[in-house]
């Protein structure tokens, strides 16, 4: 008996989910709230822009991600169409070469969602076709309008491809129901899809990049972080791209520091220093995240089959970062001696007055290149472990007041190892009961360990 009620609830769910099923009741209460069509219209506007008003009115200071989410449900619904359109083409407008990557696919998806719903599939299919690389799987709004704009236009092939690319996790109702349709409209029958659904699947899943290609770079060495656990399914996708990225681009080129954390079971992996770099960016994130050179944060992954998306899209970020001028160049020399490994680091500033006014901190992580571990995840191999951190997640404080500078560090491995096992016998005593671990690590491979240093 609260129609009124449950017409502004699905409004809202369908302004910040957006799934075809909202839209669909959407319009079916709104029908049965007001059965003449004009009265029905001028209740849509009503409850479109109160909608609109309160969701921005919500976000304080609402940006381009706001306003284009406000954008796509203003086009789903067919109101403001002009705010809609103005919207989307303003936050695509101000994007530029060194955008973010999720800025870049979010507001090309949804000006391209926005054109859809106004007919204008060329426009549509243009906007989508510059992050296609770029969107993952889980998008059903893209791969549904961008399918639908190809076949609009005639282009069958482009919009079976785009339908395949939606499905490759799961087979939501809308997307499985367009492709069926299209496969059988073109071959007669559905006989075959189900093979060349697990052949995209198996290419995407396999891919790798191919030989190092240079491209342009300033000479400067990007910094991939990445949080993650063996015991977290969507990591999946991101480990294997990691590892990706690592065979494909040297170390002098990227360098990669791995980051274990209990999500959501116990990893042996884990250490109170990757905990505190998790507390570093903020916490309150969800694995697989990466940070690109300590700045540019990406979240989000899936099974294996999102490899070829997840690496495609850091790789975009670190080509992005690669062209960024260096302020200063860092060289270290690392000898292990009886136990302890020695790092000598030499810092001179390129750019001596942006570097005065800033915070640095030098960071310096022991790695292991690779430790075998399988998780419930099932990832076999995980590379550029981090087992510790100098000076924990922050660093250890650096005054460059010079154009040059010399610092000298150690790391006792043995005493990484007490800690490695302090931690994880005190973990087991509070959290895993008798049984404890299913496998300890807490000894370091002397023959395969790696110092990453850079300056934050």
């Amino acid at each position: 008996g609260k129609r009124d009620a449950a017409i502004r609830t699905i409004a809202k769910a369908l302004l910040l989910d957006g799934r075809s099923e909202d839209l669909q009741h959407f319009h079916e209460w709104l029908a049965e709230a007001a059965p003449d069509a004009g009265k029905r219209k001028a209740l849509q506007e009503v409850v479109v822009r109160e909608t609109v008003d309160n969701y921005l009115k919500e976000a304080f200071s609402p940006g381009d991600g706001e306003r284009t989410q406000a954008a796509v449900f203003l086009a789903k619904t067919g109101v403001d169409l002009k705010k809609a359109t103005e919207w989307a083409r303003n936050a695509v407008a101000q994007l530029d070469a060194q955008s973010p990557v999720n800025d870049v696919v979010r507001f090309n998806a949804r000006l391209a969602t926005v054109y859809f719903y106004q007919d204008k599939y060329a426009e549509a299919v243009k906007t989508a076709e510059k992050v296609w690389d770029y969107v993952d799987p889980w998008n059903e709004d893209f791969w549904y309008v961008t399918g639908q704009s190809y076949e609009k236009l005639g282009k069958d092939d482009q919009a079976l491809a785009a339908y395949l690319q939606g499905v490759l996790v799961n087979a939501p109702e809308t997307l499985d129901g367009a492709l069926k349709a299209l496969y059988s409209k073109v071959h007669g029958n559905t006989e075959g899809l189900d093979e060349l659904i697990d052949k995209t699947r198996q290419e995407v899943s396999d891919f790798q990049p191919g030989k190092y290609q240079p491209g342009p770079s300033s000479g400067r060495v990007v910094l991939a972080e990445m949080f993650t656990g063996a015991e977290c399914g969507p990591c999946v996708s991101a480990n294997y791209a990691y590892k990706a990225l690592a065979g494909y681009y040297p170390r002098s080129v990227v360098a990669i520091v791995k980051y274990h954390m209990h999500i959501p079971g116990p990893d042996p992996m884990t250490n109170s220093d990757t905990e505190a770099r998790y507390q570093y960016y903020g916490g309150n994130f969800g694995m697989p995240t990466s940070f690109i050179d300590g700045g540019e944060k990406m979240t989000g992954g899936g099974p294996k089959v999102v490899t070829k998306n997840r690496y495609v899209t850091y790789d975009r970020s670190i080509r992005q970062h690669l062209q960024q001028k260096p302020l200063l160049t860092l060289k270290a020399k690392v000898d292990l001696q009886q136990d302890v490994v020695k790092i000598e680091v030499d810092l001179k500033a390129l750019d001596q007055k942006a570097l005065a006014a800033k915070t640095l901190r030098l960071n310096v992580a022991l790695v292991e290149r690779e430790i075998d571990y399988e998780g419930s995840n099932r990832v076999p191999h995980h590379n550029f472990v981090a087992r510790k951190l100098l000076g924990g997640a922050e660093g250890l404080p650096l005054q460059l007041t010079e154009k040059a500078l010399k610092l000298n560090q150690e790391i006792d491995l043995k005493a990484v190892e007490n800690d490695l096992a302090t931690y994880l016998d005190d973990y087991a005593a509070r959290r895993l009961g008798e049984g404890g671990w299913k496998q300890r690590l807490d000894k370091l491979d002397r023959d395969d360990l790696a110092i990453v240093a850079w300056v934050q």
